[in-house]
């Protein structure tokens, strides 16, 4: 399993152990975070690189820049392998219930490539 989330989840963890932040407005609040700037840094870090591929933006991503608006986003990869095909549909199923129930905004869809 691939997911870019989880990997973004355990870099902030680490900053916030090391003590940087990305705090947005004043400085105030540690709690508030620049979520773009900390997005692109991420991206462009050896652990989060492999993860740019998931991601369409509507400008360009650049180094040192918050992150453009996320025009797309792929969740995850989940790589399955069976004998006789009918795994992946029944999974392709379920995560299509998941994301009716998640009300997620936008165009959302899920793919299996059935090999």
């Amino acid at each position: 399993m691939q997911f870019w989330w989880t990997d973004f989840k355990h870099y902030l963890d680490d900053l916030r152990n090391a003590d940087r932040f990305y705090i947005e407005g004043d400085g105030k609040d540690k709690n508030t975070i620049d979520w773009r700037l900390a997005l692109s840094d991420f991206l462009h870090d050896p652990r989060g690189g492999k993860h740019q591929s998931a991601f369409e933006f509507s400008g360009e991503l650049k180094c040192g820049l918050p992150a453009p608006d996320v025009v797309a986003s792929v969740l995850g990869t989940y790589e399955v392998s069976c004998v006789d095909g009918s795994f992946p549909v029944e999974s392709l199923e379920q995560i299509e219930r998941i994301m009716q129930q998640a009300n997620l905004t936008g165009i959302t869809f899920s793919m299996s490539e059935v090999s």
